[in-house]
Order: structure tokens, then sequence, then C-alpha cells
């Protein structure tokens, strides 16, 4: 009704964030197993939006004028999870682990802090009146685009902890989780900084891109951070973009980066209708941008493949000589960001007919090939079973730009999925490319997680040189569950070459961890 604020399924359940910020006292409890021998030491973090202030949804009438906001999951501050592992203090001691978390520290949460309030009002799920009154109340407190939230993923680089969200620049973070500050390169830095990086393990190397989604050109920007941390290259991209589009992530082999264009959009003259300028374009194709690594912009090329989203993708590297680019990423029919939220019971609608029928948002991995010469794009879907719905795909590190033998993936539960109102991923798949394989690691009745990392034995990186990925996926796979009875918060090992088995290790957190996004594991030597 207009003016009644309401909570949507995202900010409940295990959804709902945690203030507290703690470390645990001592080596975390150890539910079953034991951290595997050769298991490296190391800090596995893992990061996600989690609103320190949280607000409702609400709706305003002026006679024939609206104001619709709603809080969106997106927009929540940046909160780390961490699990340090630690090798025994005396010979023969077994390896124990701890736990902490840490709010990123932005600008934006500082002055809401201060405030005792929330100060910067929703951009993403608003219509047109929503969005104006958003945007005239954040220009008051400092900046039209709302908070740089720091809550979507975390990174290790050139000895230094990142945490990212593509709205803004990085921020540094200590082995702590403690917040250093903003990082702009020396205020070489233009615009934003992906939040999905590229490592490059030859090089050293971490590629990145960056969008102005809601302002004006350029609307893409590609660099290049050095081994050592320092910004190597950056260019814009002025040729083939014409609309700002949600470029979540890209891909990147040894010579180029490429930028995926996708059909979420911002187009202002939409708010001339009442509605949000972020909306999904049915029909509209999905398009590659093609750059050396390090420039020249103008030598980007673009090439047209089918209609469909792409938030997330797994690997990419260089065939027939670098004429030839193949891209495993997950793809969706159609998506959204912005589903219905008028109301609790559109909402869980949306998710029943849309979301776990696998009409929107949650993918099946393809196999995408970009021909240079010819200039065509061609998708191959990968098998899985029982078509299964996917996301949040990773690899093993070293083998990214090379023909990876593995890939993981979080496993949608749609059940409990369609029933909460919820999106919640019930386990794990293991793609096995040479053999064309699929494998289900499954985290028990109540119990969902999150994405996958994977931590190779030994912390000895190890890529399959020829292909057949024998020694690719030695090690074993890390992710936060939570048990839904048991009101607790675990981190489980399982171990990446028995995939289908149970876990090898799992210990309790002292705190729930609500579910986030994006981590990463950073060697002690790192």
């Amino acid at each position: 009704p207009p003016g009644e604020p309401y909570t949507l399924p995202v900010f409940r359940g295990n959804y709902a964030p945690v203030r507290e910020e703690v470390d645990s006292r001592g080596a975390l409890e150890v539910l079953e197993g034991a951290i595997p021998s050769g298991f490296p030491a190391g800090m596995y973090a893992r990061n996600g939006p989690n609103p320190y202030h949280l607000t409702q949804a609400t709706r305003m009438e002026l006679g024939p004028l609206s104001a619709r906001s709603a809080p969106h999951w997106f927009e929540g501050d940046g909160m780390v999870h961490a699990v340090t592992f630690e090798a025994g203090r005396a010979a023969g001691k077994p390896m124990t682990a701890t736990y902490r978390n840490r709010f990123v520290r932005t600008a934006g949460l500082a002055a809401e802090k201060d405030a005792g309030r929330a100060l910067f009002r929703p951009l993403i799920d608003a219509d047109a009146g929503g969005m104006l009154l958003s945007v005239a109340a954040n220009a008051l407190n400092g900046s039209v685009a709302g908070k740089n939230t720091a809550n979507t993923s975390v990174v290790a680089h050139a000895g230094r902890l990142l945490a990212l969200n593509e709205g803004g620049c990085p921020h540094v973070l200590r082995a702590d989780l403690s917040t250093v500050g903003e990082e702009t390169f020396g205020g070489k830095l233009e615009g934003t900084f992906t939040a999905h990086p590229k490592k490059d393990p030859r090089t050293g190397e971490l590629v990145f891109f960056g969008t102005d989604f809601l302002g004006d050109k350029p609307f893409a920007r590609i660099g290049v951070l050095g081994k050592d941390g320092e910004l190597k290259s950056q260019h814009a991209i002025e040729n083939g973009l014409d609309v700002p589009s949600l470029m979540h992530d890209c891909a990147a082999t040894d010579n180029y980066t490429v930028l995926i264009d996708v059909p979420i959009n911002s187009r202002p003259e939409r708010m001339g209708k009442g509605e949000s300028p972020i909306q999904f374009e049915a029909g509209k194709a999905l398009r590659f941008g093609v750059v050396p690594r390090h420039g020249p912009a103008s030598a980007v090329r673009w090439l047209t493949g089918e209609p469909g989203m792409i938030f997330h993708t797994a690997n990419a590297w260089e065939e027939e000589g670098g004429e030839a680019i193949v891209i495993r990423a997950m793809l969706a029919p159609s998506a959204t960001i912005t589903p219905p939220s008028n109301s609790d019971a559109a909402y869980k609608e949306w998710i029943k007919t849309e979301f776990v029928t696998g009409n929107a948002n949650v993918c099946k991995l393809v196999e995408i090939r970009l021909d240079l010469t010819a200039g065509t794009v061609a998708s191959t879907e990968l098998p899985s079973a029982e078509s299964a719905l996917m996301e949040f795909p990773t690899i093993n590190p070293a083998a990214a730009m090379r023909d990876n033998g593995f890939t993981y993936a979080a496993l949608l539960d749609a059940r409990t999925s369609e029933a909460t109102g919820a999106p919640v991923y019930g386990g794990l798949a293991k793609l096995s490319h040479a053999s064309g394989g699929f494998e289900k690691h499954l985290h028990g009745e109540g119990r969902f997680g999150g994405e996958p990392q994977f931590v190779p034995r030994g912390n000895v990186h190890t890529a399959a040189g020829a292909g057949d990925g024998s020694a690719e996926d030695d090690g074993w796979v890390v992710t936060l569950v939570h048990d839904e009875a048991a009101g607790r918060s675990e981190v489980v090992i399982i171990d990446a070459q028995r995939f289908g088995e149970g876990p090898v290790c799992r210990m309790a957190l002292p705190q729930r961890a609500p579910f986030g996004l994006h981590g990463t594991f950073v060697p002690a030597e790192a």
C-alpha cells in the first residue's frame, strides 16, 4: 500500500545483515573431519552486501505522480568474512583456523555511522520519481551516485587485499581486514574499477575494466595493473558503445581484454514514462568488444552474438594463433537486477515464475567462440545433469587464460528458493570439460552456500598444459555454508578430486555469516 514500508525476502533469513564484528577466541570448533594434510596456510576471504542501516521500501503518491524506491541487496555495505588457516605452532601439531569479519570502512558508511541513520537513498530499484528524489538526496550528502560500498568481491594483488565494487575505486584492506582507504593509484585511475579483474598467472598483471553506468561517455575503460601493483595502462573505449550497459564481468586472454555489452542498460529517456532508466532490453543481442590488453582503444572490435545475459565469466583463452577467443561463461535467457519489489507477494511470484524456472538471471555454463577472422560468435551449452541452474563460476587460478579442465559453480536449490522467495544455493557443481562430466556436491537438507573457491594442494597452482586437467583439480574447494536448522554458519572444505563425497572438514563460525558474493584464497606467503 502507498506509504507502507516493507522488507523484501532478500533481507530476511540468512540474507539479513549482521552488525557485529567479531574475532574467534581460539581455534574454530571442528564439527566434522579435520583440516586435510597438505592444505596451505593462508586466508579464505569472502565479501558481500551487509547494510549497516537497513531501510525499507516505500511508495509516495501525489496525484498522478509517484515516487517508489526500495533498498537493493547490491547497495548494502561491504562486509568481509575471513577464515585464516595456520600451521601448528609445534612440530606434529595440526593446522587450526580462526575467523574474523569486518565492515569495509568506506566514506559513505563512516558518514552514516556518524549520523546514526541512512543518508543515501536507493538508486537501483526506483521508478522515475523515486530516482529523482534519490539523486537529489544523495547529492546533498556529497555523492549523486550514492556510496561506493566495496561490497562485491575481494582480491589479492601485489601484497595488498582489495575490496571491490564496480561503482567506484578499490578499497585497500590490511591483513586484519581493517580498512586503509580508497586506492586511486596515485590519482591516475580514471573512472571506476570492476569487481571482477583478471589475474594473469604468467605475467602477474591484473587486467581490469571500469564502467560509467549512470554517467556520460566514455561508458567503459580498460586497464592493467603491473605485478608491482602500479597502473601500467588505461584506455577509454569510445568506439561502438553508445549506451551504458551493466557490464559486470569481462574476459581476458594473453593478448586481449573482452568487454561484454549486455542488454541491461541505462536510458534516461525511460524516465519520461515514469519508469526506471535501468531495464533489460528483450531481444537485444550480447556484444563482445575485443581490445588489445594494453590498447590502443581505437583497435576495439565488436562482435555480435545471440540475445541473453552474462553476469559472470569463468575463463577465456586464445586459439588458432590468436585468431579465435573462447569464453566460458554463465548465460541466462534474460535478466533483471530489479525484480518486482512493490510487494512481498510480487517478489515471490517473480522468483516462482521467472527465477527458478531458468527464464531469468540463473544460468547454464556455455562456451562462446569468437572468430576474429570471420567476425562471428558461436555458443554451445556445456553438459550438466538435469539442466542444472548455476551461478558464481570459478576455476583453479593457475588455469586462467588457458583451456581449463574444470569449472566449479554454485548450484541453485529451486524448490527452497520458490518456497522462501529468496535465491538459495543448495550445493556445488564441478564440470569436467575433457570428459563432459558433471558432479554435484550437495550441502544437505536445509543447508545453503554460495561461490566455491579452489585451493591448490600445498599452494602449488598447477594447470593442465595439454588440456587433460590431470593435476588441475589436485586440491580443495572451500565455501561458507549456513545450516538453517542449527542456526549456524560454517566453513566447509571439499576434496576437489572426490567432489561428490561429503566434506573432509566442517568448522563452526562464531557468528552467522550472511549469504554474500565473491571471495579469494590468499596464501600465507603472498
